[in-house]
């Protein structure tokens, strides 16, 4: 169990976070819209598929993110990435694997 509030994670979010344009797919979302969330960027080094290399991981909150979805995107600072997996945590973040387009 995670000692932070959802406040807490919004606090360090906003100290060490950029701003990242969220647009969930059509399908399973009943909205398409895009909506401005913050995140942590990092490259991680990771295995997928039996292939190993670097990958951009975004970390946000739980909350934030609660219906993401494989092939959601994100834009970072002008770049854009697809969500190729969701891992939370299990502190009320959640790391999303990315891939850029």
């Amino acid at each position: 169990m995670a000692i932070e509030t959802d406040t807490d994670r919004e606090i360090l979010l906003s100290d060490f976070g950029v701003s990242a344009s969220y647009t969930p797919q059509a399908y399973p979302h009943t909205s398409s819209k895009t909506t401005t969330k913050t995140v942590i960027m990092e490259t991680r080094y990771v295995e997928t598929n039996q292939h190993e290399g670097y990958r951009p991981i975004a970390y946000g909150r739980e909350s934030d993110f609660s219906d993401a979805a494989h092939g959601d995107h994100i834009t970072v600072e002008s770049i854009h990435y697809k969500i190729k997996g969701i891992q939370p945590d299990g502190t009320g973040f959640v790391d999303l694997l990315l891939e850029k387009q």
